[in-house]
């Protein structure tokens, strides 16, 4: 009978599936076309230039020696390359590619308002060119991909369709995934990569099929193809996944299970082994070391000073660039009772990225971007707990601190985003400030006040849409 409902389980099952799949899809455009509208359309800092230049150079020459300029070194063939792995680059080239092909067919003004006034400094080029304005869309669909696994493992931790849904706004609008949306930086990216890996061993545990864990020990072993540093991460996942292991193998009785598993890990992290020493020697003619990997030797920094500037200070506290996460010591309890063994590995992998990064002695992170940005995944990965504690509280007191929370959230957000960060130095005289990165601990000098004068003076503007 037309019109009927089906009491097939089978065709009940596919009818979700597909709207499930439909609501993920409007998700990710919606995620994608917000982030979009606070693009910048070019680069702010050196980091995503030497980026860039690497995924120039693959598409025009097949090599990956770039112009001399910041982060490189001379190889051993007498050309300079960037210190960064070359994952990003390598990610980058369909939208390099498009960038081109759009040069070539678009009409005159249509390739002036992709490309944006060309400015730079020196060998630097941060805008100006249509292949730049085009890659500059990776940020955005990097971070809406990072938006769709939040939503994702929310509902897989139990929460509701709605405050998952409710918690990955907050997440998109005001936390530091927005400002990170707009920076070609590598660690939006990374962290849907590593989030995307805990969600994929999160469902094998659960019950999952094999598969999840493919791919979430493929999304852990590109990890650090994007990001070097971020091999530091093993340990805990490490952990987290010989847990899962532990678990679905019986108590390690199985053998079956366990050589399925081990098979699983040994194909993506030979492959990765197989392109980073490739990559590798190609810049150095080296298997493993590099200069990015002799970087060890900076984590020299007074611990007190990164804890601090992480923790309390007003220019580089990750509450400040995420208010949502003071929400922890409520949030975190729930997520203790209900998933311990997630609870220990956030909980783990949390402190010891504070402490490893707070002994670097560039933990600022800038002049790449405002903001935290060594400990960007504390964000996506201490907001999870957000969703299921929505579920289970009733006071009005809380939700009233998660709207406030949200507002100061995304007034941050706004500014920091809004206003031309490049510009920020110079007209607020952070070099010359004394001592070294003491702005950063004083509140009228922080970034996020010396970019709201800013915007109350009327700019400089940087959202590519707007101007």
């Amino acid at each position: 009978m037309s019109g009927s409902v089906s009491t097939d389980p089978g065709a009940r099952g596919e009818h979700a599936r597909r709207g499930e799949g439909r609501l993920m899809l409007w998700l990710g455009c919606s995620a994608f076309l917000f982030f979009l509208v606070f693009n910048h359309g070019h680069f702010t800092g050196s980091d995503e230039v030497a980026i860039y230049e690497m995924t120039q150079s693959i598409v025009a020459r097949g090599d990956l020696a770039i112009p001399p300029i910041q982060h490189t070194a001379v190889g051993p063939d007498g050309r300079r390359y960037s210190f960064f792995s070359a994952g990003q680059s390598v990610l980058a080239i369909p939208l390099y590619q498009l960038g081109l092909l759009a040069e070539r067919t678009l009409p005159y003004d249509w390739r002036s308002a992709i490309a944006g006034p060309a400015n730079g400094y020196g060998p630097f080029v941060f805008g100006g060119e249509v292949p730049i304005g085009f890659v500059s869309l990776y940020a955005p669909l990097a971070s809406a991909f990072l938006v769709l696994v939040f939503y994702r493992f929310s509902l897989a931790l139990g929460t509701s369709r709605r405050n998952a849904l409710l918690a990955t706004a907050l997440l998109a609008s005001c936390t530091y995934v927005l400002m990170m949306s707009t920076y070609f930086l590598r660690h939006a990216a990374e962290s849907a990569a590593l989030l995307g890996s805990f969600y994929f061993f999160f469902r094998y545990k659960q019950g999952g099929p094999l598969r999840d864990l493919w791919i979430g020990c493929a999304l852990a072993f590109l990890v650090p193809l994007l990001r070097i540093p971020a091999a530091l991460n093993a340990p805990v996942l490490a952990a987290y996944l010989t847990w899962v292991i532990y678990l679905r193998s019986e108590r390690f009785t199985r053998k079956s299970v366990i050589g399925a598993a081990l098979l699983a890990i040994a194909v993506p992290l030979t492959a990765a082994l197989i392109l980073y020493v490739t990559f590798n020697y190609m810049k150095w003619e080296t298997f493993f070391t590099s200069p990015m990997v002799a970087q060890v030797e900076r984590l020299k920094n007074p611990i007190a000073i990164g804890l601090k500037g992480f923790l309390v200070s007003p220019g580089s506290s990750v509450f400040v660039y995420s208010p949502l996460l003071l929400l922890i010591p409520w949030t975190l309890p729930n997520f203790w009772k209900r998933w311990r063994a997630e609870a220990v590995a956030f909980i783990s992998l949390a402190l010891f990225l504070l402490l490893l990064y707070s002994m670097f002695d560039g933990w600022e992170g800038l002049w790449s971007a405002p903001g935290p940005r060594y400990l960007f995944f504390w964000t996506p990965m201490l907001m999870l707990p957000l969703g299921p504690w929505l579920d289970t509280t009733r006071s009005r007191i809380a939700w009233l601190s998660v709207g406030v929370l949200a507002l100061l959230g995304f007034a941050v957000q706004f500014i920091s985003t809004v206003v031309r960060w490049g510009s920020v130095p110079a007209l607020a005289g952070y070099a010359d400030f004394e001592p070294k990165w003491g702005f950063l601990f004083r509140v009228e000098h922080a970034p996020v006040v010396e970019m709201g004068r800013l915007l109350l003076r009327g700019g400089p503007i940087d959202p590519w849409i707007w101007n």
